[in-house]
């Protein structure tokens, strides 16, 4: 489950683990790891990051690819001694996701355009919270539902569960009050009828 890391290293640890252990092992180590200074080491985490970039394809967007995990790697390590900022799991399980997902951007772009195309769409993005849009206000069977799911997070602190099952529950019960709330309000055309 790479996507549940908590840092880089960790999510290296977890993604795609014959790779991950063959650089690390036959060229990390060599170059000499974490053995030597603070320069050395950074050193080495690029060489192995930007060189996992060209095997995965001969295109500078998978160079940037390996550069941006190298530099949040780096940022990580020289950060690793002083006390945790984010104490909450979860906020560090996103904000690894969030910065996985942004560098995925590089690695799936055909050419640095269509990536800073993307990059471009996400900044103006913009987030319509209109009523009329809003599917809870559309029938009163969903607003019934949000209502009656509102007592239930409050209900689970007292549910006698162990801690990974109450997290789930409570991850079911937003998840759901979340779709039924900004949920697709109307009704919208199978996709394969047009086939």
């Amino acid at each position: 489950r790479p996507y549940q890391a908590t840092s880089i290293g960790d999510f290296w640890r977890r993604w795609h683990i014959s790779l991950s252990t063959w650089f690390r092992d036959y060229l990390y180590f060599p170059l000499g790891g974490s053995r030597g200074s603070q320069w050395q080491t950074i050193r080495n985490i690029l060489i192995v990051f930007m060189l996992s970039g060209i095997w995965h394809g001969a295109n500078w967007t998978f160079v940037v690819w390996g550069f941006l995990h190298a530099l949040f790697l780096i940022i990580e390590n020289l950060t690793s001694k002083s006390p945790d900022l984010v104490r909450i799991k979860i906020l560090r399980q996103l904000g690894v996701f969030i910065v996985v997902s942004l560098a995925w951007i590089f690695f799936r772009a055909q050419n640095f355009e269509q990536a800073f195309c993307v990059f471009r769409n996400l900044w103006q993005m913009k987030i319509d919270l209109r009523l009329s849009h809003i599917s809870a206000f559309i029938g009163p069977l969903n607003l019934l539902i949000c209502l009656a799911m509102i007592p239930l997070l409050f209900i689970m602190d007292n549910i006698k569960l162990s801690t990974y099952r109450k997290h789930l529950l409570l991850f079911l019960l937003i998840a759901t009050l979340l779709i039924i709330v900004f949920g697709i309000s109307n009704e919208a055309q199978f996709i394969y009828f047009q086939f």
